[in-house]
């Protein structure tokens, strides 16, 4: 994911699951903002979807702050 299209998605508050490659690191630098996975792992992408999935108030939470961090910068 282009950190362009990374930032877009993080500034209309939604929870982001990036593959950690390039500068994803330096923007999902918590995880209170994304889910950073390892690259070529196909169990680390469904994992990360079940928990978000599974867990409403995670997700929701996990938006507003990719969002507030992104207006803070």
């Amino acid at each position: 994911m282009e950190s362009s299209t990374l930032l877009e998605a993080m500034a209309c508050g939604k929870a982001v699951i990036a593959t950690d490659v390039g500068a994803t690191s330096t923007v999902i630098d918590s995880p209170d903002v994304g889910m950073l996975i390892p690259p070529q792992d196909p169990l680390a992408i469904s994992e990360a979807l079940e928990k978000l999935l599974n867990d409403y108030e995670k997700k929701i939470r996990m938006g507003k702050n990719a969002r507030k961090k992104t207006l803070s910068n």
